[in-house]
């Protein structure tokens, strides 16, 4: 993917255009709840709940946003798989002073199922889906395991 395609949303690292001058830095944004009452998330609080636990989460793209958050929220630090590809399908990271792992897997549609024909059978309708398969990660190795699907649809 090129950086002119519109699906191309940049990198920290991308080198800036010769053309334009560098866009001004973005405002930190935080949002308070309105109409209700909502406690900070605290990363201490949270490592106690979470100390020695091994978090999955599944889903798409948008998914993947909140995984992000939440390692960056816990203080965490990202594994040694991380790859500079356009696509992140699988994502490991520690927290909590190295206590709690957590996992990200890429699973466009959340196919609960290992059967490789399944996932053939899949991409024969939609190419573009991302289908890493995630069942003996949730359910062997996760204590805590998240799903989720955002606002990915793929027109078939």
């Amino acid at each position: 993917m090129n950086s002119n395609m519109p699906q191309h949303y940049g990198k920290c690292d991308d080198p800036p255009s010769k053309q334009a001058p560098p866009p001004p830095p973005r405002p930190v944004y935080e949002w308070v709840p309105n109409a209700c009452s909502l406690r900070r998330l605290e990363a201490s609080s949270a490592c106690d709940v979470l100390g020695g636990k091994q978090i999955v989460v599944v889903g798409d793209s948008t998914v993947l946003q909140t995984f992000l958050s939440l390692v960056l929220m816990l203080g965490g630090r990202f594994g040694r798989d991380v790859k500079n590809g356009m696509v992140i399908a699988d994502l490991t990271a520690s927290a909590c002073d190295g206590a709690t792992r957590l996992s990200f897997v890429r699973s466009d549609l959340l196919l609960w199922t290992e059967m490789v024909s399944d996932y053939h059978t899949v991409r024969q309708c939609d190419a573009f889906s991302i289908l890493h398969p995630f069942v003996q990660r949730a359910s062997r190795d996760a204590d805590v395991c998240c799903w989720g699907w955002g606002t990915t649809c793929h027109a078939a």
